[in-house]
């Protein structure tokens, strides 16, 4: 079908159907403030200044004239008669309720000059104490910064597979803001390549605050990939973090068999003798497992109520059973902590470890009396 016949069916189409007997699609108009209402109003302006010379200059003039505007909701012109009566009586309860006026302390007060006078501050449209905004704006601004290094590692990350590989590894060996950490624990829960968490445990690294330390601990105890783990490890030890090594310590008490091994390993690391008390009471540790017995499925138990008669069905048994069972594991990794911290090795004695610690605290109760 030729391109401008095509064309004209488009332009036509609408006035053929008119033709057949088909109804023609009505277009919507944006709606009109009624006329009645601008109407309305226009007459009660007009008859305002035709009457409101005649309401004299006083209080119960203004007051009256006043009434008169709310009733045909001329707001503006009803608060230039309030605020008149109070010029002439500065005292007149009504107009200063209707202005807003709050007697505070022997005054006539607004409430905006109330709050201000309290030291707060209009802002979005509620009152606010300075510090109240100082924190709001600051919190803005760190969370448009995280956002902003959310999408520039997410983006980096995507260069990662292309030909701007080495600008994007540029990039993350550069990150050392605080405001980014936010986003390098997000992607670090996301990546599956160990080499990227790599990069994002060494930008923890130069990020160093407090909660970059308690994230690092966090791959040190968690993440799947042995070479993430020690990194984190490397760091960690580096600067020899208290916070560190007190985290290590409490998960030495975890339900988790392998996290209580990975905080040993950590603890080896951060080369702490105060944690030797905890490491000798992790040696063996106690850890809950169920064990599931028989095959799964749901078994009928039937019996005869007398011989020859039906069987009746007594219940139902499944067939699996699940018993919890408490085993006493000893612990390779707290062991070796042990042996590289103290320079003895008393393998999985735990009797023994303990009379070595209480003879080295005996001996150095010893040395305190003698100094």
């Amino acid at each position: 079908m030729p391109r401008i016949f095509l064309m004209m069916l488009v332009f036509l189409g609408p006035a053929l159907a008119v033709a057949q007997g088909e109804p023609a699609p009505t277009r919507r108009r944006p709606a009109a403030r009624p006329a009645a209402s601008r109407s309305v109003r226009a007459q009660a302006e007009a008859e305002y200044e035709r009457i409101k010379a005649d309401y004299p200059d006083t209080v119960d003039g203004q007051w009256k004239l006043a009434e008169w505007c709310r009733e045909h909701h001329l707001l503006t012109d009803r608060k230039t008669h309030l605020e008149r009566i109070i010029q002439i009586d500065p005292d007149h309860l009504g107009a200063r309720r209707a202005l807003g006026y709050q007697k505070q302390e022997g005054r006539w007060m607004t409430q905006a000059e109330i709050m201000t006078d309290r030291g707060y501050v209009l802002y979005r449209g509620r009152w606010k104490l300075p510090q109240e905004i100082k924190q709001y704006e600051e919190k803005k601004k760190e969370t448009a910064a995280e956002n902003q290094w959310v999408g520039d590692i997410r983006k980096w990350r995507s260069w990662l597979m292309g030909d701007r590989a080495e600008e994007a590894l540029a990039n993350l060996r550069a990150i050392n803001d605080p405001f980014a950490l936010k986003a390098l624990k997000k992607h670090l829960a996301e990546e599956e390549d160990f080499r990227v968490r790599l990069c994002y445990v060494d930008a923890m690294a130069r990020i160093a605050t407090g909660e970059a330390v308690e994230s690092m601990v966090e791959v040190a105890l968690r993440d799947p990939a042995e070479e993430v783990r020690l990194t984190a490890l490397d760091h960690l030890s580096e600067k020899q973090y208290p916070e560190a090594t007190a985290r290590f310590i409490q998960e030495l008490r975890s339900k988790d068999n392998v996290i209580v091994n990975r905080a040993a390993v950590g603890l080896e690391h951060m080369d702490h003798p105060g944690s030797v008390p905890a490491l000798i009471d992790a040696l063996i540790t106690a850890h809950k497992y169920q064990i599931v017995q028989g095959s799964p499925g749901i078994t009928s138990t039937f019996s005869r109520s007398s011989p020859g008669a039906a069987p009746q069905m007594n219940g139902l048994s499944t067939g699996q059973s699940v018993t919890t069972v408490v085993q006493q594991i000893p612990n390779a990794a707290v062991r070796d902590a042990l042996i590289k911290l103290t320079g003895v090795n008393y393998d999985f004695d735990v009797a023994q470890w303990k009379a070595w610690l209480q003879t080295r605290k005996e001996d150095a109760s010893l040395d305190g009396r003698r100094d």
